[in-house]
């Protein structure tokens, strides 16, 4: 997936520089936005990904919340997806979570499966990461709770991911 979606960001950039291109070409005094470089297109896939994510966690938490009562609690329900979501996913419960109980949360994965045997590739470490946030992130809109999830893998294979839940 993260291959289709590289060459779709790819296909992308090329269609936009080609019309800034061509907005050029038909008038040369117009202010036209820069051309796409690759670190565009590399945050056009990461964003892609984040979606694909997001939407899978949406749709996971509502068919793993559906016999389970309604909390209001956002601890109950981080906690949620720390066990049951990413014991789902990634066959493995999340190893620490931390919060400070003022709406920031600190997910850990000590060995985030992802992310093993891949150092040399931070193209695919940033897509991975991507995606893992999504989930986390779609899955907590479908619980109710508004957040914002940053990822940190500074000591690959282990990963952190932050969670800021909106007030």
């Amino acid at each position: 997936m993260a291959a289709t979606l590289a060459q779709s960001a790819a296909y992308k950039t090329k269609r936009a520089n080609d019309m800034v291109a061509q907005l050029h070409l038909d008038d040369p005094d117009a202010r036209v936005p820069p051309a796409l470089s690759s670190a565009d297109e590399a945050e056009m896939a990461n964003s892609r990904m984040e979606a694909v994510g997001a939407h899978a966690g949406a749709c996971l938490v509502e068919r793993l919340a559906t016999d389970r009562p309604r909390t209001k609690d956002t601890l109950e329900r981080v906690k949620f997806v720390c066990k049951e979501l990413w014991t789902t996913v990634w066959d493995k419960q999340i190893d620490n979570l931390r919060t400070n109980h003022r709406g920031v949360f600190v997910l850990q994965d000590n060995h985030f499966r992802p992310l093993l045997g891949v150092r040399d590739a931070p193209v695919y470490v940033a897509q991975q990461l991507a995606y893992a946030t999504g989930i986390i992130q779609g899955a907590l809109r479908r619980l109710g709770v508004a957040a914002s999830v940053h990822a940190d893998a500074s000591a690959m294979p282990q990963c952190a991911f932050h969670v800021r839940v909106a007030t």
